[in-house]
């Protein structure tokens, strides 16, 4: 089959493209070309949170109240337990006016000289009142 002389230059044109490109690369240029991927955009500088520290959980108690020293010291106990001696301080906060007898809860924080009562608040009630 003859070509024209027109298309005959295209045609030998082609064949030298692809020998040149079969020959100078060994052969890969066949190979399937592997797809680039797309890279990720970078996101806007924004400040990455800083962890704060969690306050100390309160520590609770809760029973009678069986002594109360103003500004001083508060003992709850529960019956047939060992009592638990409370320091108050300035800080403490009262929800509930203790009295020898009624029952308190108490939110505290363990120090080296002993539990400090930081809230006193009123107590569970009697199941039958």
């Amino acid at each position: 089959m003859a070509f024209r002389p027109a298309r005959r230059a295209a045609v030998l044109a082609g064949l030298a493209l692809v020998s040149t490109l079969i020959l100078g690369s060994g052969g890969s240029a066949l190979a399937a070309k592997k797809k680039r991927r797309p890279r990720a955009k970078p996101t806007p500088s924004v400040p990455t949170p800083t962890p704060t520290p969690t306050p100390i959980p309160f520590l609770r108690a809760a029973g009678s109240c069986m002594r109360f020293v103003p500004g001083q010291l508060m003992l709850v106990a529960e019956v047939g337990e060992t009592g638990r001696v409370f320091r108050l301080d300035d800080d403490t906060v009262f929800t509930v006016k203790p009295k020898t007898g009624t029952r308190v809860r108490v939110l505290y924080v363990e120090t080296p000289e002993g539990p400090l009562a930081k809230k006193v608040m009123p107590g569970p009630e009697e199941a039958g009142k």
